[in-house]
Order: C-alpha cells, then sequence, then structure tokens
C-alpha cells in the first residue's frame, strides 16, 4: 500500500475518532446541563416518591385504576384527611401526590426519561428515594389493598363488593389506608378530621388512646377531648378538667390557657376568662385569638375603650386573617348589633374571600334574625366557591324553610347527602327539615340513625322547628331508646 493512500486512510480514521469525541463530549456537556437543570430544580428535592411495582388487576386496569392512579388517589386522600383535620400543632410530613414520580420509561428501548434520570440521579447523590410498591387483590367477593413505602409500615385493608359496586369499595379501601397512615404520623390530627366529620364515637375512642401514653401527644388529645365535652356534651366540668390535664403537662401550652378563656366566657365568668385569655397573650404574643376573647371578656363586662384596645391588638397582629374578622362578626351578632357584625363579615371576606366560616357564620346569623333572603345570597355564594362542601347547601336548606320554600328546601337537602352522605352534617339538617315539614316518621328515624353513630344533637334542640317536638310522645322515645338527654 503507498505511503499516500495510509496517509488518507489515517487522516479519515482520525476525523472518525474526533467525530466520536465530539459526540461523547457534547453527549457529556447535555448530560451535565441536564444534571444541573434537574438539581437546581425544585422538583429535584420534592419528587422522593417513586412508583417501583404496584399490581392491579386486569378488570381494574382497564377501568383505568392502574396503579399509579390507586397510589396516588391513597396519597391525595392522606392531603385531604390533613386539610380537613388541621390544627396549629405541626405535623410530619408525608407524600402528597405531587410527590409521587412513576419510574415507567417513556422511550422503549432506550431505558430512560426524565423520571427515572431523576431518580438515579438523587440516588448517585445519596439522597433517599422513597420506593412505593403495593397491590390489589381479588378472591371472590373481597378486595384486599396493599400500600408499602420504604421507611414506612406497611398498610393494608380488605372489603367485601356490596351490590357489585366495585368502584364504592375501592373507594372505601382507599379511605382506610389514608386514615391508616395519618394514624401512625399523626394520630391527633386524625381525630381532629374525625372530630369535625361528626364521628364521634372513634373520635373519642381514639382520643383516649393518644392521652393514655403520656407523651407529648397527651397534651393535644386532652384539648381535643376538653372540647369534645364543652362542645359536643355541654358539660364544662368535664371539659375544665380535660384542659387542666393539658395544662399539667405543659404549664405553657397557650391552647389550653385559650380554651379555659372561651369556657368561662360561655358560662359568664368573666373575671376567670380575662385570667386566662391574658395568660395565653403571655405565651404567646402573636396569638391573636386570645386578644379577641379578651376584648369580648371586657365587652360583656361593658369595658368598651379596654375592649377596643385588645381588638386593635388582634387586627394588628393579624390584619389580613379572615378568623379575625369572623369573631369580631359574631361577637357583634350575639350582641344584637347584626349590621356592625354584617360589615365585619364583609371586611373579612374583602382579606380571605376564600375562607368557609365567613359565609357560614354571616348567613346563619342572617338566619337567626330572619332575614332569610340576604342569607340565601351568601348561601348560594358560599355554594359557588366551594362547590364539593356541603355547607352552602345546608345552609340553603334553612333559608328554603324560613321562606317557605319546601320544594327548594327539599332539593337542597338531597344535595348534603350527595357531597357528604352519613356525615353529622347530613342528620343535623335533615332533623330540621323533617321537623319544620312535620313528617315525623321521618324524623323519628333520622334522629335514631344519628344517634345509633354518636352524632351529638348538640343545638339541634334550640331550633325553633325541633323545639316543637321537644314534648313529642314519639320523639321522646327515640331519646330514651339511645338514653340521650336534652
Amino acid at each position: 500500500m503507498s505511503k499516500g493512500k495510509k496517509r488518507n486512510r489515517l487522516s479519515r480514521f482520525e476525523k472518525q475518532f474526533s467525530n466520536i469525541t465530539s459526540i461523547i463530549l457534547k453527549t457529556g456537556i447535555w448530560l451535565l446541563i441536564i444534571s444541573l437543570s434537574i438539581i437546581l430544580t425544585k422538583e429535584f428535592f420534592d419528587k422522593k416518591y417513586t412508583i417501583e411495582a404496584f399490581q392491579v388487576p386486569k378488570e381494574f386496569n382497564d377501568n383505568g385504576y392502574n396503579g399509579r392512579v390507586l397510589a396516588t388517589k391513597i396519597f391525595d386522600k392522606v392531603q385531604e384527611i390533613k386539610r380537613k383535620g388541621n390544627t396549629l400543632k405541626e405535623t410530619n410530613e408525608f407524600a402528597s401526590s405531587s410527590n409521587i414520580e412513576s419510574l415507567d420509561l417513556q422511550l422503549a428501548g432506550l431505558g430512560f426519561s426524565v423520571k427515572s434520570f431523576t431518580h438515579q440521579l438523587r440516588k448517585s447523590l445519596g439522597i433517599t428515594n422513597k420506593v412505593i410498591t403495593g397491590e390489589l387483590t381479588r378472591l371472590g367477593d373481597q378486595l384486599d389493598l396493599t400500600l408499602r413505602v420504604s421507611g414506612n409500615e406497611p398498610h393494608s385493608a380488605k372489603k367485601t363488593i356490596r351490590n357489585n359496586d366495585l368502584e364504592a369499595t375501592l373507594e372505601a379501601l382507599i379511605l382506610e389506608i389514608a386514615e391508616k397512615i395519618v394514624l401512625t404520623t399523626d394520630a391527633y390530627q386524625l381525630a381532629v378530621y374525625y372530630y369535625y366529620n361528626a364521628e364521634e364515637e372513634v373520635c373519642f375512642d381514639l382520643l383516649h388512646e393518644i392521652v393514655r401514653k403520656k407523651d407529648e401527644e397527651s397534651k393535644w388529645g386532652y384539648l381535643l377531648l376538653g372540647n369534645f365535652y364543652k362542645d359536643r356534651k355541654g358539660d364544662n366540668e368535664k371539659a375544665q378538667e380535660n384542659y387542666e390535664k393539658a395544662l399539667e403537662l405543659d404549664t405553657k401550652f397557650h391552647l389550653a390557657h385559650h380554651n379555659l378563656g372561651n369556657l368561662f366566657l360561655n358560662i359568664k365568668a368573666y373575671e376567670s376568662a380575662i385570667e386566662h385569655f391574658e395568660r395565653a397573650t403571655q405565651i404567646n404574643h402573636e396569638y391573636s385569638a386570645s386578644f379577641v376573647g379578651w376584648g369580648n371578656a371586657l365587652t360583656r363586662m361593658e369595658q368598651h375603650d379596654l375592649a377596643d384596645e385588645k381588638f386593635d391588638k388582634a387586627f394588628e397582629i393579624d390584619p389580613d386573617n379572615g378568623y379575625m374578622f369572623r369573631l369580631r362578626g359574631d361577637i357583634l351578632a350575639d350582641q344584637g348589633n347584626m349590621d356592625q357584625a354584617m360589615e365585619m363579615y364583609k371586611r373579612g371576606l374583602e382579606v380571605d374571600p376564600y375562607y368557609p366560616d365567613l359565609y357560614g357564620n354571616m348567613t346563619f346569623n342572617l338566619i337567626q334574625n330572619e332575614r332569610f333572603r340576604e342569607g340565601l345570597h351568601y348561601a348560594k355564594e358560599a355554594t359557588e366557591i366551594f362547590p364539593e362542601h356541603s355547607m352552602g347547601d345546608g345552609l340553603s336548606v334553612y333559608c328554603y324553610l324560613g321562606m317557605g320554600k319546601m320544594d327548594s328546601a327539599k332539593y337542597h337537602l338531597d344535595e348534603v347527602f350527595k357531597k357528604d352522605p352519613g356525615q353529622g352534617n347530613s342528620y343535623a339538617i335533615s332533623v330540621i327539615y323533617y321537623a319544620a315539614i312535620k313528617d315525623s316518621e321521618q324524623l323519628y328515624e333520622n334522629v335514631d340513625s344519628m344517634l345509633s353513630k354518636g352524632i351529638s344533637m348538640g343545638m339541634i334542640f334550640e331550633i325553633p322547628f325541633v323545639k316543637a317536638y321537644r314534648d313529642d310522645e314519639g320523639f321522646n322515645k327515640v331519646l330514651k331508646k339511645h338514653d340521650y338527654k336534652i
């Protein structure tokens, strides 16, 4: 072979080698850029949960319930419980569906996706990836669901399929798994969720489990037990006893002082109320609700200048907090100053338009003052803003009953049951509705269902429609069956 040919061949080889080197170098640079881009994103730090394997029978896969959908639904339900059970107490973190990534490969044959690359990159840098595995199995009419997350104990639940309703059974399984997850991460938060869902019996049992442990959680258990006795049972002595037990565990527990202040306020022991509200503000200078409570007690003692100082302090701390405006509005309404109360509620909606209690309390106070048409306006607004929430429909029932429009009231009662089936709110509103239309048999049935589920009748007996049944023989027979005293 001539020297010229050898030089040409060598030149072509060098050129090919140079091209390959250039490609490798460019690929490396791009991978480095991708790596740095991913590391600098919030997603890199948030995506801590990866689905490795989640087996689901074909019939569920065909209906859109694959492993990723199931895992996402479970974690969404966990977050829903946490939102509903939201408290002032800091809670342990657990995944939300936005923290979950799937390792399903997006480019067949290449074994690469940004998600899987993120997973491997986190792993190579020593950042823990929590792996999700699980399975849904069916044996005859029984469904079994198991979820495992590395670093946490596994959770399982079993349900029997009723009326061939696979979806309802699956949703019940998802809820049970979610409740078990919250139970292990923050039992108190689950108790709050039960409390506000009016699942009183299970809430009561869980709270007693919490206080029996005599640990840091116990003071929170005593706090909610105090609320339970005060607000659901009307037993102020037991409530006071539990708040004081919380203070025995932590003398600087400002919420226990605050709740004692509210308790004494309710029984018109204003000096004792002021003592506890003041102590709460000494412990936590930024807890505006105690300044509102303090101002409320002073108002009732007709010390208005001092009361205004406390209210001003509360608004200084929380100028954009709808809760402050709601409390101030409630106080004014309680004093019979309904027009001033409405101004306060409206100011609250200006700064916090998505605070449901502002709509609820405003509408309820309008109803109490027989301003049903005004109340209906805000009940409808609540339904528009919170379409999944039953509150607006429940308030609409009250308004239409007051206006004598029974068909409209029944429509909204049905909407309440669609949104909150089997919950305390549903039964409470149905009891009022059937008392209003004087359907005694349905009234007895709903009262029986309510008490069978351990749901307190609370203030329902003060509603005029229900009050009319206090001496009714059939009504009292149902109460006696459950050993329930008014």
